[in-house]
């Protein structure tokens, strides 16, 4: 596990107030905000009228968008603790996509899985 870039989690889903910075004159803007060093909650991602987010559909994306750090978290962990295990070939391939997914998630190129020794046979 490299180094956090993003803002460390837990990250939930707010609905900002009308006016200030980030809130829409008269209406609602939505975001997805995280706790601070300083104990104050920080917005991560801010939006308004973008995709509908009081739809069902916008509603999830933020959630996903929210649940994100505990995904990478997730997967990060699964990696660590199966890395030097030899797994049946489909829980290898979990596990190279769990791979693919951590790098991709922290802007990296995709680790090469031409490596088979790892495989087993179950």
């Amino acid at each position: 596990m490299s180094g956090v870039k993003h803002t460390p989690g837990p990250w939930k889903l707010d609905v900002l107030p009308s006016g200030g910075p980030f809130g829409a004159a008269g209406g609602r803007a939505y975001g997805v905000s995280a706790r601070g060093a300083n104990g104050l909650s920080m917005p991560v991602v801010v939006w308004r009228g973008i995709a509908r987010p009081a739809s069902p559909e916008g509603q999830a994306n933020a959630r996903l968008i929210a649940a994100a750090p505990d995904l990478l978290e997730a997967l990060e962990s699964l990696v660590e603790h199966t890395d030097g295990i030899r797994l049946p070939v489909t829980a290898h391939m979990m596990r190279n996509r769990a791979r693919d997914t951590i790098a991709r998630a922290r802007g990296e190129q995709s680790p090469s899985h031409s490596d088979q020794k790892e495989v087993g046979n179950g």
